[in-house]
């Protein structure tokens, strides 16, 4: 018997295929409009450069686990909890490459956060709204059970921690909606952008991910991810 509507959003690990980084992480996470709207306040903030490369690097990978749980779905309380994430990694990747970052990035931080709670969720139903794995007329919010819920959190921690290495050993495939934005922005900021993600994602491997909010073991040294993070089956 093929499982209703709602049974299908109860397990979506288990109906839906396993987030693929190649064809569902757009590197922003904030919708187009508002992406926007937050380069333009950010540009209100007198020597703000609210949208450096730097902090777009930040942005880049604080998208990865916010667009895990954005695939997966779950209630609104775990929407919040994921945009909140999205919140604090934004400054916290944007001062590991540059300390004077941390400050500028919690603007832009701020505005996304608010772009993505406000356009990210149900009913808007787009491709990059809550619970965007699944078809159009089956998204929205739903309570999961709590052994669901954690298999999204450990697989957004698995597909983070694995990329980020992909993307230090330059080893990481752009995805074709990657290219396309890489290539709409001007040569010398794309490889300005592509340089500080790398520099990024260097420097998270290099200290093992401590401090990374949303990361199990987060703040204490030696996190072997690897080892603590279970994708879903």
């Amino acid at each position: 018997m093929e499982p209703n509507r709602d049974q299908a959003k109860e397990r979506p690990t288990e109906h839906l295929a396993p987030f693929d980084p190649q064809k569902h992480w757009d590197a922003d996470s904030t919708p187009p409009a508002f992406s926007t709207i937050s380069r333009k306040i950010g540009e209100l903030f007198p020597g703000s450069g609210a949208r450096t490369p730097d902090i777009e690097a930040a942005i880049v990978l604080a998208s990865l686990m916010h667009d895990v749980a954005y695939y997966y779905g779950g209630s609104a309380s775990e929407k919040k909890a994921a945009d909140e994430r999205f919140r604090k990694q934004i400054p916290f990747f944007a001062s590991l490459l540059n300390q004077d970052n941390g400050r500028v990035a919690k603007v832009t931080a701020f505005v996304d956060e608010l772009a993505v709670t406000i356009g990210g969720g149900y009913p808007f139903q787009k491709d990059y709204s809550w619970s965007f794995g699944f078809e159009k007329e089956k998204r929205g919010y739903t309570e999961l059970e709590q052994t669901e819920a954690m298999k999204i959190r450990r697989c957004a921690q698995e597909v983070f921690v694995n990329v980020v290495r992909e993307i230090a050993a330059q080893k990481f495939e752009l995805s074709d909606v990657l290219r396309k934005k890489l290539a709409a922005a001007g040569s010398e900021y794309r490889d300005e952008l592509k340089d500080a993600v790398v520099r990024l994602a260097k420097e998270l491997t290099r200290l093992e991910f401590r401090g990374v909010p949303g990361l199990s073991g987060e703040g204490k040294p030696g996190l072997r991810p690897t080892d603590e993070v279970m994708p879903p089956r």
